[in-house]
């Protein structure tokens, strides 16, 4: 039997290298080949400035990520297509927040609500420590790590800027 199962392994290798062979630009080995297929692709899921209810922690929803309608703060139609693959609710997001030149993790949940998704645990804690107001700006981005077509980890960061630092700068 074990004859048998080693005679099955061989053809399986002998056709991998048959395909193998059809295209030497393949020739390559495995592990710099694969390194060659790992790529990252970085989105922005929400930009926006925030508003009272935002901020506010009793505010009803939390920070509204994405909305069913078009969204004029991120550009974004029909509820996040232009995030590949899309959001899916619910959710719990660890979200890297590079602020005070120290790197900290926020555990936030992604919600549906109605017709949009938001982050309601975990936002207002973050919004609360960073002093956030009303027309300050927050972004956060999800990079994807994938090989091929398969996402092997996903990152999000956030980063914001103060309504003062953005009306300082246009004077």
């Amino acid at each position: 039997m074990s004859e048998e199962n080693h005679s099955h392994e061989d053809d399986n290798y002998s056709q991998k290298n048959d395909s193998r062979n059809d295209n030497p630009i393949k020739e390559q080995s495995v592990s710099s080949y694969k390194s060659v297929d790992k790529f990252e692709k970085t989105e922005v899921v929400v930009h926006k400035k925030l508003v009272k209810s935002e901020v506010n922690a009793l505010g009803k929803n939390g920070l509204r990520v994405l909305n069913d309608a078009y969204d004029s703060t991120s550009g974004a139609r029909g509820g996040g297509d232009h995030l590949n693959p899309p959001l899916v609710a619910p959710a719990t997001l660890l979200v890297n927040d590079e602020s005070r030149n120290q790197h900290r993790q926020w555990t936030m949940s992604l919600v549906e609500i109605n017709e949009g998704m938001y982050l309601k645990k975990g936002w207002y804690f973050f919004a609360y420590d960073h002093g956030l107001k009303v027309g300050d700006t927050v972004t956060i981005e999800r990079t994807l790590v994938m090989q091929n077509s398969e996402v092997l980890d996903t990152i999000y960061d956030i980063t914001f800027k103060r309504a003062e630092e953005s009306s300082s700068g246009s004077n």
